[in-house]
């Protein structure tokens, strides 16, 4: 099988600054100049999906842009998270709770963790979604579609978080715009405010279904990769982590060194950490103990192949050259505050 790899914060932040500048002009483009009827009215915005303890599978919600197989796979791999009983050695139960920050360890608490962290599973193609940027002192929201994106992206791509990026890339263009209050996303039938890395975005690539990147190559929702799956879901809900005080907004990869610690392809490529509880450790973490699940409902090159991946997110962590390691903080963004947008005039960006 090919290896899968996660779209790295950096590429993401990326094609979100790239759509911003072909799109948003000058700031003289929130003059009202072009206004405009929006097809979905501001009054539509995203209400703040509670914490519950609803099931995975039920808890996030899901463009209508995916593929129905996309989701019921996905809703599949997180009944198996909603099944699992959990079991794990002290070791697996030590190392979760201390990189989640985490008093124990359970499917319950890490089911809660990941709910703070992921809400909305969104396409690749970032040119079926439209846009808004809120510029709330002039009671307007400038337009546009984000254009397509699929010829930037690695083939192998099978997963980013968007809600990070986002709201990164909100904050750089503040600098120059400081009238931009922040950006909303249309999902679905709503508008959603992404007012912190928090929002919980997460596109899913081709990859991550796609036959060639499978552990088993004859059924999709084999349990050998929805653990596959899983894992890089909970790495994707690592990089909503984070604050601007501390420098860890989104926990960001570094550049893989030219050293012999990881394969050539990744040398170069933004696809490390250099922190002890980033996002490659958070998905082995996670995977660790649900490899055990595979004890009995796997062959041995199944669960060859699954180890070999946990080794290799392990390999991606990179103490610095006096062999230290450095532990981010994860206290989350307090981000932008929310506006009444329901009476705002839409116009289009050219």
């Amino acid at each position: 099988m090919k290896a899968l790899r996660t779209l790295p914060l950096a590429t993401v932040l990326s094609l979100c600054a790239l759509f911003l500048t072909l799109s948003c002009g000058s700031a003289d483009r929130t003059s009202g100049d072009g206004t405009t009827n929006p097809d979905l009215p501001f009054t539509a915005i995203a209400p703040a999906i509670p914490l519950t303890s609803v099931p995975l599978q039920d808890y996030l919600v899901y463009s209508n842009a995916l593929s129905s197989d996309y989701i019921d796979t996905l809703r599949s791999d997180l009944a198996v998270f909603d099944n699992w009983n959990g079991a794990m050695t002290g070791a697996e139960k030590a190392t979760l709770q201390s990189l989640l920050g985490i008093q124990d360890a359970t499917p319950s608490t890490l089911s809660m963790w990941f709910k703070e962290r992921m809400k909305y599973i969104v396409a690749n193609d970032l040119g079926l979604y439209k846009l808004g940027l809120v510029f709330g002192s002039q009671k307007q929201v400038g337009l546009q579609v984000l254009g397509s994106s699929s010829n930037t992206d690695p083939a192998n791509t099978g997963g980013g978080n968007m809600g990070s990026a986002i709201y990164l890339t909100t904050l750089d263009e503040q600098k120059s715009r400081p009238e931009l209050s922040y950006l909303i996303l249309r999902i679905n039938d709503e508008w959603v405010p992404v007012l912190s890395p928090r929002a919980g975005l997460m596109r899913v690539g081709p990859a991550l279904f796609s036959n060639e990147f499978q552990i088993n190559h004859t059924n999709i929702q084999a349990l050998s990769n929805s653990l596959q799956r899983l894992e890089v879901l909970f790495h994707e809900a690592r990089h909503s982590d984070g604050n601007r005080a501390a420098n860890s907004v989104g926990f960001s990869h570094i550049n893989c060194p030219n050293d012999g610690s990881v394969p050539a392809e990744l040398v170069g490529v933004p696809a490390c950490d250099d922190t002890v509880n980033g996002a490659y450790s958070v998905g082995a973490a996670v995977l660790k103990p649900l490899l055990h699940l595979c004890d009995a409902h796997c062959t041995a090159q199944e669960q060859t192949i699954l180890r070999g991946i946990y080794l290799d997110r392990l390999s991606r962590v990179i103490p610095a050259a006096n062999g230290t390691m450095k532990t981010l903080d994860p206290t989350p963004e307090t981000g932008f505050n929310g506006i009444d947008i329901s009476t705002f005039q839409a116009f289009n960006l050219r």
